[in-house]
């Protein structure tokens, strides 16, 4: 049979692909995350009534910032997922920031709100992408 064996082999085939899903849970994570910012972003014209007009353009700044923020995240998670194993604690230490958004988001507006969920599922994700990277 060759220097490999049929166990050999077959512990290759399960590596290569838990590293493929890996990487399609962490790439899903970032099309959550990069919807969310195209959402955020889409919301400002409903939500810019809620602040006085001479505090309007502060707010729009802080608005699109974070829809910046939460796309560049994102393009982060997708240069990480290419980069397998050697990003996983940076993958860890980033969803910091989808679970600190869900958190605010709970606290101030209420868990019936749905981006709630779309950043919880956002980081969950990423957690099994990065935990399933071999």
């Amino acid at each position: 049979m060759g220097p490999c064996g049929p166990r050999v082999v077959r512990h290759q085939a399960l590596t290569n692909m838990a590293l493929k899903s890996g990487k399609y849970f962490i790439w899903a994570a970032a099309f959550l995350m990069f919807a969310c910012a195209v959402l955020h972003s889409m919301a400002w014209m409903r939500a810019q009534g809620d602040f006085s007009p001479e505090a309007r353009p502060l707010a729009a700044l802080l608005w699109f910032l974070l829809g910046i923020d939460w796309a560049v995240i994102g393009g982060l998670w997708v240069l990480g997922a290419s980069k397998g194993i050697a990003a996983r604690p940076l993958l860890l230490l980033s969803v910091v920031v989808p679970v600190s958004v869900a958190v605010g988001l709970c606290l101030t507006i209420g868990p019936g709100f749905f981006p709630v969920y779309l950043q919880l599922g956002a980081a969950g994700l990423l957690l099994l992408g990065a935990f399933r990277l071999t």
